[in-house]
């Protein structure tokens, strides 16, 4: 006994000597990774940050990776993000995926808002929900993001969830920098739309349903930035297995596309979401079968149409439609469903064109011309399937003219060009003989008269015909040849400051303008489409003539232009930009606000040109000009020199008069009363005679408006107009009009007007008014 306790002791000693060993040692560092699953991750949600700079792509964030690694070789790895999804109970969501979205603040040029989107949809998740978005795929992203910035944009990395019909919070990457910690996205109140499909003989159904959910009232989608708010798209649910995460007692309308494949109507209904955070709704749908078309599509000698696209148009209580597009099979036969619903018992015409083999172009205009087939007057059976038989294509009214290819000059087919006959010359085009051709370079000519000889042209985007081809009445073997056309490309340069933009630059040919562009920011342009031949570009600032003409630029065949004055066209002694801010009487900024500008120079012509945020505003001009003047819309004009520099412009804003009728002539319902407001001079002489010299004022309800631009007397000159008569407007014109003293001061400043009664009853006696 006391031999067996010693034993014991001595073994109680060892295994203490090994525990206090392995407690002493140097413990290894524990592998960290965020792969799903991974009881690390699961347990150390916190994130490393990079030591080095994220790069913008893929292959340049593995190098940064790498090169990280190996000036830090002691330093962990940058660990994976984790994101979770939680919906309003704070319990994980599995049933939604996460986006990565690259986007800017405002669209660029192109009108492009997404730099990059990125979905992530796990395998399998862990008990708490996390979801592992790659480091690598966060560097890419925030490089994307860092090159917009440093390009002038405003632009971020942003994670939400992937639901366009339920409120998510999102996760903004402001700084382009990893968060220590994972990342949290939480769902609004939601619960879930579970959809039981059966057949027609009552059996469940089998196959994935595509099902479109939307809401019929105003939600408020915070989750989605305002360019993407109302996007939706087709989910495909697995019926009796799958289900939908909806909003709560929000009113929706569900949409259940139709199978074709199994002849089967689309579903529609409305009903309430859950009442409760993780409720069920539950939609039962009985599918209905559609309306089918079966048969046989026969050639005019009777042969089988195999393997043939079919352009299916079918006329219905006098409504024309175009159905999805069918096919033949190997033996010729064809099915059409239509999903009309109610599924229809009639059809009044039924028409079938075979496409082109090579092509499935749609074009019916075209395809009537050709053989088809036209079924009228059909009865469709009840039972959902009608039996067609063999249809037998027939000859339209056309006549077949010609057939052939068109290619380029090495050829190859040119797909899509257009291609007509001509009657005599290339003037005398038969525009109801148009054709497309096929991805093949293959065209067919009909018209609706025979033609024993005939031209026939072709053309096509980067392309031009040197010479129409000629053919006979019923040839199939017409080759077309189309050249390539050349271009003229070149740059422009500026003054610092002046937007490239602001010019217009057009090219002429044979003295006639044939396109018009303008210079990107970088002052490059390009003209496509140019035929071999001698071309020229003119550089131009409305109203002014042409700054600058090039003439005589040579164009060769397939080339483009390589005149040497092309490579810099320096305008910068030829245009300059004039730098406002401009200001109201107070000093202060007038933001986005329209301004008129008079140009003397060019016949007192005026232009309207808008302020920026701050009130700022870019003029591009002529460097010939030494000034221009500015002003608010309907407010006095001031001088403004044009030179270097930012020039702050304070504009006076125009004063505004309210015209009461007192008193109000007493007039027929279809004579109206109007006014122009014209200056005095000194001696209270009209500054510019003329009834339409300073617009047209009509009164309404006893009251008109109008703005002048300066203080001082202002005379009325009164007019009566009468739509039936055949003399009006008729002038009252006074030897001595009543002025109007406008001074400074508060805006409105109202008078009261009435016109001389004497000359007014005269005007309308002379209208034959009582």
């Amino acid at each position: 006994m006391v031999r067996s306790l010693r034993i014991l002791g001595i073994l109680c000693l060892l295994a203490s000597a090994l525990g206090l060993y392995l407690a002493l040692a140097p413990s290894s560092p524990r592998p960290r990774s965020a792969e799903l699953g991974d009881p690390a991750a699961e347990s150390e949600p916190r994130i490393d940050e990079l030591s080095a700079p994220l790069p913008s792509s893929r292959e340049e964030s593995v190098d940064a990776l790498r090169v990280a690694a190996e000036a830090a070789p002691s330093a962990a790895l940058p660990r994976d993000l984790i994101v979770r999804v939680l919906d309003a109970r704070a319990q994980p969501v599995s049933d939604i995926p996460v986006e990565l979205w690259t986007e800017l603040a405002e669209p660029d040029a192109k009108g492009n808002w997404q730099l990059d989107l990125q979905t992530f949809t796990p395998r399998e998740r862990t008990p708490r929900g996390d979801l592992a978005i790659p480091s690598t795929v966060l560097a890419t992203a925030f490089g994307k993001a860092r090159e917009a910035r440093a390009a002038g944009h405003a632009a971020s990395a942003i994670l939400r969830a992937e639901s366009e019909l339920l409120a998510c919070t999102s996760y903004e990457f402001r700084d382009l920098t990893e968060p220590e910690n994972a990342v949290e996205l939480r769902l609004a109140p939601s619960g879930f739309l579970r959809i039981e499909a059966t057949l027609p003989d009552g059996t469940p159904a089998t196959h994935p349903l595509q099902v479109l959910v939307a809401s019929t009232a105003e939600t408020s989608p915070f989750a989605l930035p305002r360019h993407l708010r109302g996007r939706t798209r087709f989910q495909a649910l697995e019926p009796q297995r799958s289900r939908l995460r909806v909003p709560l007692a929000t009113p929706l309308r569900v949409e259940i596309e139709a199978h074709r494949d199994l002849g089967l109507l689309a579903h529609r209904a409305e009903l309430l979401g859950p009442a409760e955070e993780g409720g069920e709704v539950l939609l039962r749908v009985p599918l209905r079968r559609a309306t089918i078309l079966v048969g046989r599509l026969l050639s005019a000698d009777g042969a089988p149409l195999v393997r043939r696209e079919l352009f299916v148009q079918c006329l219905r209580d006098g409504a024309g439609r175009t159905l999805p597009e069918e096919a033949t099979d190997h033996e010729g036969r064809f099915r059409i469903v239509l999903d009309d619903d109610p599924p229809p018992s009639h059809l009044i015409e039924l028409r079938i064109f075979p496409l082109p083999a090579e092509d499935a172009w749609q074009n019916p205009t075209e395809l009537e011309r050709r053989p088809h087939a036209v079924v009228r007057d059909l009865a469709l059976a009840p039972s959902g399937t009608t039996e067609l038989g063999d249809v037998v294509l027939t000859a339209s009214e056309h006549h077949f003219l010609a057939a052939g290819t068109v290619v380029d000059a090495s050829g190859a087919p040119v797909s899509h060009a257009l291609v007509h006959a001509c009657r005599g010359t290339v003037d005398q085009a038969l525009s109801a003989t148009l054709s497309f051709c096929t991805t093949e370079g293959r065209f067919e000519l009909y018209s609706p008269e025979p033609l024993a000889r005939l031209l026939v042209v072709a053309r096509s985007s980067g392309y031009y015909l040197e010479r129409a081809v000629e053919a006979e009445a019923g040839d199939r073997d017409v080759r077309i040849v189309l050249q390539r056309t050349g271009w003229i490309e070149g740059r422009i340069l500026v003054p610092e400051g002046f937007p490239p933009n602001a010019l217009h630059i057009r090219r002429s040919a044979d003295g006639a303008v044939r396109a018009t562009t303008t210079a990107a920011d970088d002052g490059r342009f390009r003209f496509e489409q140019c035929t071999p031949g001698r071309h020229g570009l003119s550089f131009h600032m409305f109203p002014w003539p042409p700054v600058l003409v090039l003439d005589d630029l040579a164009v060769d065949r397939s080339e483009r232009c390589t005149d040497p004055r092309l490579r810099e066209i320096d305008l910068r002694s030829l245009v300059t930009a004039l730098r406002i801010r401009a200001l109201d009487t107070r000093a202060e900024p007038l933001p986005r606000k329209g301004l008129n500008l008079r140009l003397r120079a060019a016949e007192d012509v005026v232009l309207e040109i808008s302020t920026d945020d701050a009130g700022r505003c870019t003029i591009p001009l002529p460097s010939h000009l030494s000034s221009v003047e500015l002003a608010l819309p309907g407010g006095p004009f001031l001088s403004v020199a044009v030179g270097p520099g930012e020039h702050d412009v304070q504009l006076e804003a125009p004063i505004e008069l309210a015209l009461v009728l007192d008193p109000a002539p007493a007039l027929p319902p279809d004579v109206q009363l109007s006014a122009s407001v014209i200056p005095l001079d000194a001696d209270e002489a009209l500054v510019r005679t003329g009834r339409l010299a300073y617009g047209t004022i009509y009164f309404r309800e006893g009251e008109a408006r109008w703005r002048v631009a300066t203080p001082g007397r202002y005379a009325l000159r009164w007019s009566v107009h009468a739509e039936h008569a055949k003399r009006s407007p008729i002038e009252l014109a006074e030897s001595a009009p009543r002025a109007l003293a406008v001074q400074h001061g508060s805006s409105p400043q109202r008078f009261a007007v009435a016109p001389p009664a004497e000359l007014l009853h005269a005007a309308l006696t002379e209208l034959s008014i009582k």
